[in-house]
């Protein structure tokens, strides 16, 4: 068959295939398909940088220039973004501010001193005993004036009233027969004065009660009842203790809804030692670090990089690094596709260079009937309203002889090629050149397409013809009889009598007599219905294992045998090797595929002699087209690089010669 070339440039889809070479086994080239997708797939670099944790590093940019970048934000409770140096360090400053210092008396209640950051002692003492508050040069006195006192005798309170506020040095009851009335009342047994606030009157109320451990903060462990919280008052310092865990200590924020806890180690940890914050806030940046030992005065520092602290490339050919440090971009380094491109390529470049690959090439459509128009795989070409559309490079044969759209005639073997396109149902025979196949059913006197018959033992699978078996049982005879039919077939077999014939051999070989009695190992070998040369288990109906060559009948177009398909020969009019397919003689394989070159003219009304750039095999060689319609080959002869037409082309006609070789 012969290959055509179009002109017209087509834009490829990633589902198409595009024909080329590809190293085979045997170490010869064979043709093979790629689709454009997996050549998009071969030639991409890298198409995409996602990020592994969202919450940690963020992908910007595009597909080809991504940016990376980190993702910050203030410290939180199980927060799960990264923190800069300013987070870590307000962080540190507003949850741990200082470290409360002072020094006191014994059973002297504290107050803060003027600094604001210390304790020291007040003028209150509470002995031990817990029956006497002593207020140290202080006095409780009326607000407004000091000239009411409170009365008794003998330093003993009889009736205390008043309708001002009172003030005493000391207020002692003593005797069977003491209280303190306040309204009238006298309350009940066990109850306590408490105040009500600024200017109202103090009430009797349910006394508290409970005991507790020396320097062990109280806490309410029911509504009246007191007792020992966790939190104790030890070498001037608070100790919160852990019962049944760990120690914990909570700032809340100012609506006491959430806050941050600084916790104890555990206890397995046997840790026990003190942390002294540092006597400035620092600058921006700087982290907190450890002295060392216990106590351990903690310092400001500024922490060294970690963790990434550059990014280069591994091969600036295909991955370019800018920006910063501290910020870098990263991006694929691309350019157009060549074959001394060493840089990554875009889809668009990619596309470009398989656009660029694809000029000039056809896009088989399949075989269809030339008379009625209908496509082998379903729809129509040339008949109706429905018939499909057509783009340039379309390339059909005809598998069925006719009358194309009803005005050119077409053979078997013949190939139609879109030189336009055309929408669906609106293509005309103006849309196609017509390419004859020159192919014809053989004959005793012409070369062409034959077939084989498979009566008389022939048979014929996948072009491969064979000999049908027979009932001869496949094995070894000695001195065999044998019966052979009319088609050369062994019929029967038996083992005969010894006779003058000596030699041994090897299983599945082929003899050959090695002497004129004696036969010994020939080339050839059978295995089952498979024949082997070189080789005694052949894989196929023919399988030659050998490194030269196999020589194929060779003569020229007009010794072709009798034609039928899957014959194949080598021609030396072409010269190349030709095969019968679909009862047609066509061109296959050979060093290299066929050349097609189109030359142009223009007509004068009166020249009919022409040259061409190369020279044709013959006139078989040379299709003509004169205004783009196709001239039959009687119309002109051929000779060398001259090509003359019988009768002179019309004047300013468009003439266009498209020679294979």
């Amino acid at each position: 068959m012969a290959i055509i070339n179009s002109y017209p440039l087509v834009t490829p889809k990633v589902s198409d295939l595009i024909l080329g070479t590809s190293a085979g086994s045997n170490g010869r080239n064979k043709t093979a398909s790629f689709t454009v997708s997996s050549l998009q797939s071969l030639l991409a670099g890298v198409t995409s940088v996602t990020s592994g944790n969202i919450n940690t590093i963020i992908i910007g940019g595009t597909a080809q220039q991504p940016t990376v970048g980190s993702v910050t934000a203030a410290i939180v409770q199980n927060g799960l973004s990264l923190a800069t140096g300013g987070d870590i360090y307000t962080f540190v400053t507003t949850n741990h501010p200082g470290t409360v210092t002072g020094t006191g008396t014994f059973n002297t209640l504290t107050k803060w001193s003027a600094n604001g950051t210390g304790i020291e002692d007040s003028a209150i003492i509470d002995v031990s005993a817990g029956e006497t508050i002593t207020i140290t040069n202080r006095q409780v006195w009326p607000a407004t004036t000091n000239s009411k006192d409170l009365g008794g005798t003998a330093n003993r309170w009889k009736n205390l009233w008043a309708t001002q506020s009172l003030y005493a040095e000391n207020v002692i009851l003593t005797g069977t027969n003491t209280y303190i009335s306040l309204g009238g009342s006298t309350g009940t047994t066990g109850q306590v004065l408490t105040s009500g606030g600024n200017g109202l009157s103090a009430t009797w109320a349910d006394n508290t009660s409970g005991t507790g451990t020396i320097n062990t903060v109280p806490i309410f462990v029911s509504t009246t009842t007191i007792g020992n919280s966790l939190i104790k008052q030890a070498n001037n310092g608070i100790i919160i203790d852990g019962v049944g865990t760990d120690g914990k200590l909570t700032l809340n924020c100012s609506v006491g809804t959430h806050g941050v806890t600084l916790q104890s180690p555990p206890h397995a940890s046997s840790a026990t030692y003190t942390l002294i914050l540092p006597t400035t806030s620092g600058v921006a940046g700087q982290v907190l670090s450890s002295g060392g030992g216990s106590p351990s005065q903690l310092v400001w520092s500024t922490q060294a990089a970690s963790g990434v602290s550059s990014v280069v490339t591994g091969n600036a050919d295909t991955i370019i690094v800018a920006g910063t440090a501290s910020d870098p971009t990263i991006a694929a380094n691309t350019s157009a596709v060549t074959a001394a491109s060493a840089n990554l390529a875009t889809g668009a470049q990619i596309q470009t260079a398989i656009n660029a690959a694809l000029v000039g090439t056809l896009e088989f459509k399949g075989g269809f009937n030339a008379g009625t128009g209908a496509i082998d795989g379903g729809g129509n070409l040339t008949t109706g309203g429905t018939r499909v559309a057509v783009a340039i490079g379309d390339f059909y044969v005809v598998t069925t002889a006719g009358s194309f759209y009803g005005s050119v005639q077409l053979e078997i073997g013949d190939q139609v090629i879109a030189q336009t396109a055309a929408a669906a149902g609106a293509s005309t025979a103006a849309n196609w050149i017509e390419v004859e196949g020159n192919v014809v059913v053989a004959t005793d006197s012409v070369q062409g397409v034959a077939n084989f018959p498979t009566a008389g033992g022939l048979a014929v699978a996948a072009g491969a013809v064979s000999i049908a078996n027979t009932a001869v049982t496949a094995g070894s005879y000695t001195n065999t009889d044998l019966t052979v039919d009319a088609q050369g077939r062994i019929t029967a077999a038996a083992n005969g009598s010894a006779g003058s014939i000596s030699g041994s051999g090897t299983t599945n070989k082929i003899p050959r007599w090695t002497g004129g009695t004696a036969l010994g190992d020939s080339v050839i070998a059978q295995d089952g219905a498979n024949i082997g040369i070189g080789t005694t288990l052949p894989t196929v109906t023919l399988d030659i294992s050998a490194t030269d060559a196999v020589q194929l009948p060779r003569g020229t177009t007009a010794q072709r045998p009798t034609a039928a398909n899957g014959m194949i020969r080598y021609s030396t009019d072409a010269p190349g090797f030709e095969g019968y397919i679909n009862n047609a003689w066509g061109a296959i394989g050979g060093s290299s595929l066929p050349t097609i070159t189109v030359n142009t003219g223009a007509g004068t009304g009166a020249q009919t002699a022409y040259t061409l750039s190369v020279t044709p095999s013959s006139v078989n060689y040379v299709n003509v087209f004169i205004n783009g319609v196709y001239q039959a080959k009687s119309s002109y002869a051929v000779s060398g690089v001259t090509l003359t037409f019988t009768t002179a082309p019309p004047n300013n006609s468009v003439i266009e010669f498209v020679t294979t070789t």
